[in-house]
């Protein structure tokens, strides 16, 4: 006699739940392959570069490692009066062997940024100092100002941060310029926005900076850059010069630094790929100090959101494929369990698809404490979650605000 099966084990579903389950499965698979993959690209490289920083530290033999190239670090900064003495003076008790200069570049001529930059030059030689006029009008100032310090420098290479910005370590010039003492032209190195605060709009924040590295890293680290932070970015001087500098992108506020290094991209073609490096280090990172983090976050979205137009869509397109997948595999094994009761095969098999996003979890959480700096703890599911309608926020706000990124506002 054949024993029946309880009801909540029965496989006798409807072919609708069959399918649900069946394309939950799916939006499994593609989200945890097409993240974990990208994920591990970029804590690859954080790990490999931690491990050569550290021995070439603690090297001593003169033969270890090329010579380190001179350099000319350029400082844009803009009312950044109580940021930039102390960044600048970190700079300057850089850990560096070879010659380097500090160009400050003030736009404006704010009168504290130049008294304490005049403290300063006058115990350091090599730190000095201009701006930009205030009358000067339908314009990118950024751009001007960093214009004029690619002009003012000494040195074939360039290494260009802003006046509100704070290195994590005394080897920072010794982490970025290693690449250029190996061959590289081109240094992508990577700024994260510091809070203090933990409130969920700071967690979020610190999310989404950690969503767009993992979105445009993995193919800086392929040799086909495009899109780099001006607050961490080195390059050849005459690569400046042979572009035309920000020639191509005069008519815009910001989103230069982007256009600028995926126009060099495709200028190169093939050699670009080795003459290209990304650096992610703990030591090689950058600090950007805001008074109120997730505004300025928020206003830097808008402006990338805006020159995303001119650059490469795939990478968005992917990452934007993996927030789709996440909420298809919600909506369809919600729908499946509830059409399924009394049965619970499909709660069953929802729950063993739940094995590789906690796997996923637990990579992003390794993700954002490189990138980020911040511990995201169980917060991190609803983050992903949040993302995707975050993002569709801060795209419809730069619609409305395009105008505003103009040189002629």
């Amino acid at each position: 006699m054949l024993m029946s099966v309880p009801m909540w084990l029965t496989y006798d579903l409807s072919p609708v739940v069959w399918t649900l389950l069946a394309v939950a499965l799916c939006a499994v698979v593609t989200l945890v392959a097409i993240t974990l993959t990208r994920i591990h690209r970029v804590t690859s490289r954080a790990a490999t570069d931690n491990a050569a920083c550290e021995d070439d530290v603690s090297s001593t033999h003169p033969d270890y490692a090329s010579p380190l190239p001179p350099v000319s670090v350029i400082i844009y900064a803009c009312g950044h009066s109580r940021t930039l003495p102390p960044l600048a003076e970190a700079i300057l008790a850089q850990d560096y062997p070879s010659p380097f200069e500090v160009i400050v570049v003030n736009d404006g001529g704010d009168h504290t940024v130049h008294d304490s930059m005049q403290r300063l030059m006058l115990s350091h030689p090599n730190l000095y100092m201009t701006f930009v006029p205030e009358h000067s009008r339908s314009l990118s100032r950024r751009k001007l100002s960093l214009t004029l310090g690619i002009k003012a420098a000494e040195y074939d290479t360039v290494l260009l941060t802003r006046g509100n910005c704070m290195v994590n370590s005394s080897n920072w010039l010794r982490s970025m310029m290693r690449h250029v003492a190996q061959g590289a032209e081109i240094v992508v190195g990577h700024a994260y926005l510091s809070a203090d605060d933990d409130r969920p709009i700071d967690r979020l924040t610190a999310f989404d900076e950690a969503w767009q590295a993992v979105t445009y890293l993995p193919r800086a680290i392929n040799g086909r850059p495009f899109r780099a932070s001006g607050c961490n970015l080195a390059y050849a001087r005459h690569l400046f010069f042979d572009h035309k500098g920000f020639s191509g992108s005069l008519n815009i506020k910001s989103g230069d630094d982007d256009m600028f290094v995926y126009d060099m991209a495709r200028g190169l073609s093939d050699e670009f790929a080795s003459s290209t490096a990304v650096e992610l280090s703990e030591d090689s990172m950058i600090r950007i100090i805001e008074d109120d983090p997730a505004h300025s976050h928020a206003r830097l979205m808008r402006e990338r959101l805006f020159a995303d137009s001119t650059l490469p869509t795939r990478p968005a397109l992917i990452m934007g494929l993996c927030s789709l997948s996440l909420w298809i595999w919600l909506l369809c094994s919600a729908a499946a369990i509830a059409l399924a009761l009394p049965s619970l095969v499909p709660a069953i098999s929802v729950a063993l698809m739940l094995v590789p996003l906690l796997v996923m979890i637990i990579k992003w959480r390794k993700a954002v404490l490189i990138l980020s700096r911040r511990r995201l703890g169980g917060t991190l599911p609803l983050l992903l979650l949040w993302h995707p309608v975050y993002h569709l926020a801060h795209k419809l706000s730069a619609h409305r605000h395009r105008k505003e990124n103009f040189t002629w506002n």
